[in-house]
């Protein structure tokens, strides 16, 4: 969560950009850099945590298919907004929209993987 919490973070700083502060660049792009890898690494970690022994492979896979998928899908938008706005700072706002809707449904997923007990 601390990760998703930090790229979100990261990408709402865009929104502050029109202040054209050069250390404001440095904040947005060091939280981006620390929040960023929680796709990379998260990814085989999860799929793990959310399947058994004899599903990762295939829950791995499906994770990773997803992943690139939707890479895909979202790697142009930002110019796509950009055409249509003339600034980037939208990209940001929504990717950090998006990164927190990924943190819910992700924790959603613990939730449904392991319900919790009487006394919890």
């Amino acid at each position: 969560m601390i990760f998703f919490l930090i790229l979100s973070l990261g990408c709402g700083c865009a929104m502050l950009l029109r202040l054209k502060q050069p250390a404001l660049c440095l904040v947005l792009g060091g939280l981006l850099g620390f929040g960023s890898p929680i796709f990379a690494v998260g990814v085989p970690l999860w799929a793990s945590d959310l399947s058994t022994d004899l599903t990762y492979g295939s829950t791995l896979r499906w994770f990773q298919i997803l992943y690139s998928a939707g890479g895909i899908v979202f790697n142009a938008l930002p110019g796509v907004i950009f055409d249509h706005t003339g600034e980037y700072v939208s990209s940001y706002v929504l990717f950090g929209a998006l990164s927190l809707v990924s943190m819910v449904m992700i924790l959603l997923g613990y939730r449904v993987a392991r319900p919790a007990g009487p006394g919890e």
